[in-house]
Formats: C-alpha cells, sequence, structure tokens
C-alpha cells in the first residue's frame, strides 16, 4: 500500500531579514573591515602607524559592541511587545549539575565524591 499524507498550511518567514539581524551583520562586517584596514596601515607604514592602528581596532571593537547592542535591544523590546524576533538573546542559562547531598560540591565522578569521600547512591537504590 502506497504511503500518503494530506497537505497542511504552515507559516514561515518568507526571506526577509528583520532589523536586528542586519545590525547584526553589520557590526560584524564594519569591525572586519576596520580590522583589516587597520592591519593594512600598520604593515604599509611599516610599524610608524602603530598608533592609528591600535585606534582603529579600538573604534571597530567600540562600534561592533554598540551595534550589537541596538540589535539586543531590538530584539528585547520585541519579546516585551511579544513579537516574533530573529537571534538569540544574549545572558546566562541555567544549568542542572550533580551535587554531594553532604558537602555541596560538584560531583566530577559517577559512584563516589572526590571532596568528602561517601559512595554516591541514585534514587532508585534507595527505594530498594
Amino acid at each position: 500500500m502506497p504511503r500518503t499524507a494530506k497537505r497542511i498550511q504552515k507559516q514561515v518567514i518568507a526571506g526577509r531579514s528583520s532589523l536586528e539581524s542586519l545590525v547584526d551583520r553589520t557590526a560584524y562586517v564594519l569591525a572586519t573591515l576596520q580590522s583589516l584596514t587597520a592591519i593594512v596601515i600598520f604593515v604599509a607604514s611599516q610599524g610608524e602607524g602603530s598608533g592609528v592602528a591600535f585606534v582603529m581596532l579600538i573604534g571597530a571593537f567600540l562600534q561592533w559592541l554598540l551595534l550589537r547592542c541596538v540589535a539586543e535591544h531590538l530584539r528585547l523590546q520585541k519579546k516585551l511587545a511579544g513579537v516574533d524576533y530573529e537571534g538569540k538573546i544574549s545572558g546566562t542559562t541555567w544549568a542542572s549539575v550533580a551535587c554531594c547531598s553532604l558537602c555541596k560540591n560538584v560531583l566530577h565522578t559517577e559512584g563516589r565524591c572526590d571532596m568528602c569521600g561517601p559512595t554516591i547512591t541514585t534514587d532508585d537504590e534507595e527505594t530498594k
């Protein structure tokens, strides 16, 4: 028997890039171009233009940082308004790690605590 499927409707982004992604890409492109220009100035001046090249690198970093902040701000504004946004909002993420119940230190091995020494049991072993 041949496999069959039904046609369903699905919404997709139709090729338009969002403003926050455009600002992000612009930040990377400008930082790359300014860094390359600083290197060319340094090499062309045979080390005499090291001050100018250094200032250009600092400027490239600050411009990159400013544009990244603008993109982040746009994402946060869109998130608060409930509108879809492209990219990822920066920040910390939570992770779950195994710890010893006695000394509260992170476990580096499965069966034993390296800090205080007891054998680590799982919930399954305790219920037996």
